[in-house]
This record gives C-alpha cells, sequence and structure tokens, in this order.
C-alpha cells in the first residue's frame, strides 16, 4: 500500500463463513502496536460482497498518510455472525510504502 493513496483492501473470507451470515463487523488496521484505522459495518465503511464472499474497506487519503513506512502495518477482521459466534483470523502483515508528495488531493 503507497502512503497517501486512496486504496482498497479487500480480505477473502474462509468458504466456512458466509459474508450473507455476518451482523456486524470490523476491520482494523494496527502499526506498531497501535490501533491507526478501525472500519467497521455500523458505519457503513465497510462493503460486503456475497458474490465473491469478500470484504472491502477504502482508506481516505488521510487515512493512508497515518500510516508510516517504517514499519508493516497489520490488518484484521473480526465479525459476529446471525448465530452469536464471533470469528477473526490472525493479523495479516501489509507493506506500507512510502510518497513523496504528502499533499491530500
Amino acid at each position: 500500500m503507497i502512503r497517501g493513496t486512496t486504496p482498497t483492501i479487500t480480505l477473502k473470507l474462509p468458504t466456512t463463513v458466509s459474508v450473507s451470515n455476518i451482523t456486524k463487523a470490523t476491520i482494523t488496521i494496527e502499526q506498531s502496536g497501535k490501533c491507526v484505522v478501525k472500519k467497521d459495518t455500523k458505519s457503513n465503511t465497510i462493503t460486503m460482497y456475497e458474490d465473491t464472499n469478500t470484504m472491502a474497506v477504502e482508506l481516505k487519503q488521510e487515512e493512508s498518510l497515518l500510516l508510516s513506512s517504517r514499519n508493516k502495518a497489520y490488518v484484521q477482521l473480526k465479525a459476529k455472525l446471525k448465530s452469536g459466534t464471533v470469528v477473526s483470523h490472525p493479523p495479516i502483515p501489509m507493506v506500507v510504502t512510502d510518497i513523496q508528495d504528502e499533499e491530500v488531493l
């Protein structure tokens, strides 16, 4: 991911979890032990695609600029299913690349 851009981060769910069974979800991006960006279904910042069983978030330029190119960032999904079960996965590492011009367009 390049800082200062508007990347879309897409997570493919395992076949054991269907997007249609999710009632609430959060996707967090953590770096250096701190949550830098948090998106959730409550604020409509996560898009769910039933046909591909994926979830996606788009970062704003300001959000991607909060990340540092000095350390890896980690993305993690946490979701509550209709059954009440809460599922997650290990954090996924993401390389953050610097940008020369930090101006928000």
